[in-house]
C-alpha cells in the first residue's frame, strides 16, 4: 500500500511535468481521494489545483449538494460544468455504449473548461477493480489522453477507502452512486422525466430507511427496486405497501415490483 502511494505522487509529478492539473470530480470515495490527493500534491509544490463536477438532469439535487459539501471538506477550487448530454441521440436512445458517447461528451466538456482556467491535463478517479468491468467509458478517457492516476498507481477500491480513512475524508465507506441514467434498462429512451421520476423516487424509498437501494426503470414504466433483502419485508407492510404504491403511480410508474436478489451493482448490464 504504501509504494502504490509512493507511486500515486510519482504519477502526479509526471502529469505536472506537461502543466496544472484539473481533477474529474463526482463526490464518490474514488474521485475524493484523488482530489485529495492532488490537492496534497500541489500543495507540497505549490502548484494551484482545481475540481471539477459535470452537472447535468443526470445527477441528483442531493448529490450536487453533497459534491459541493465535499469540496469544501476537502478544501479544493471547485467549479460546476454544464453538459448536454441529454441532447445527443446516441445517448438519448440509451444503447449499451451509452456510457462511452456520455463520458466522451463530458471529458470534453471538463477538459475546455480546465483550460480556459489554464489547467492543460485532466486526472479521472477510476480505480484498478474497474478495469474488469463493463466500462464503456474507458474509451473515451484513451480518446481525451485524460489520466487515471488511481487506476496507474494499482490501487484497488479497498486500497482507495483506505487511504480515504487515512485521510479522514468522510466519503470513506460512502456507497457508489453512478448517475441516473444507469438505472434505465438499455434501449428506453433517457429522459429528464424518467430521470427526474427516478430521483424522486429513490429519494421517497431512502426515507423509509433503504439502503443501499437502486430503482430500475424497464419497459411499460416498469419499476423494479433492488434493496437490501431483509429490509423487503418493511415494504410489504400493508400501510407502507399502499403508500409506495399510491406514490410511484403518481410519478408515473405503471407497475413496481420487488427484486428478490437484492441490491446489485450493474445489474442492468446482465446478459
Amino acid at each position: 500500500m504504501k509504494s502504490k502511494k509512493k507511486k500515486l505522487f510519482e504519477i502526479f509529478r509526471q502529469i505536472s511535468e506537461s502543466g496544472l492539473c484539473a481533477a474529474a470530480f463526482s463526490g464518490g470515495v474514488d474521485s475524493c481521494v484523488l482530489a485529495f490527493a492532488l490537492k496534497k500534491f500541489g500543495a507540497e509544490l505549490g502548484k494551484p489545483v482545481l475540481a471539477l463536477t459535470a452537472r447535468s438532469a443526470s445527477m441528483p439535487e442531493s448529490e450536487a449538494l453533497e459534491v459541493e459539501r465535499l469540496a469544501r471538506e476537502i478544501d479544493i477550487p471547485h467549479a460546476f460544468v454544464p453538459t448536454q448530454e441529454l441532447e445527443l441521440p446516441e445517448y438519448r436512445s440509451n444503447p449499451r455504449e451509452r456510457c462511452y458517447f456520455c463520458k466522451r461528451h463530458i471529458l470534453g466538456r471538463l477538459l475546455e473548461e480546465a483550460k480556459k482556467r489554464g489547467f492543460t491535463q485532466l486526472a479521472e478517479g477510476s480505480n484498478a477493480d474497474d478495469l474488469s468491468d463493463f466500462r464503456p467509458g474507458f474509451q473515451a478517457v484513451r480518446e481525451w489522453k485524460v489520466r487515471s492516476p488511481l487506476c496507474e498507481a494499482g490501487l484497488t477500491k479497498s486500497e482507495v477507502r483506505q487511504l480515504a480513512h487515512e485521510w479522514k475524508i468522510s466519503t470513506a465507506e460512502k456507497p457508489s452512486t453512478p448517475c441516473l441514467a444507469s438505472r434505465i434498462a438499455y434501449g428506453i429512451e433517457i429522459s429528464p422525466e424518467r430521470l427526474h421520476r427516478v430521483e424522486l423516487a429513490e429519494k421517497y424509498l431512502a426515507q423509509l430507511g433503504l439502503s443501499p437501494l437502486r430503482v430500475r426503470v424497464h419497459e411499460k414504466e416498469l419499476a423494479r427496486i433492488e434493496t437490501d433483502p431483509e429490509k423487503l419485508a418493511v415494504l410489504l407492510r400493508p400501510e407502507i405497501r399502499g403508500n409506495l404504491l399510491t406514490e410511484f403511480r403518481q410519478l408515473g410508474f405503471s407497475r413496481i415490483c420487488l427484486d428478490l436478489g437484492g441490491f446489485q451493482s450493474g445489474s442492468l448490464n446482465e446478459g
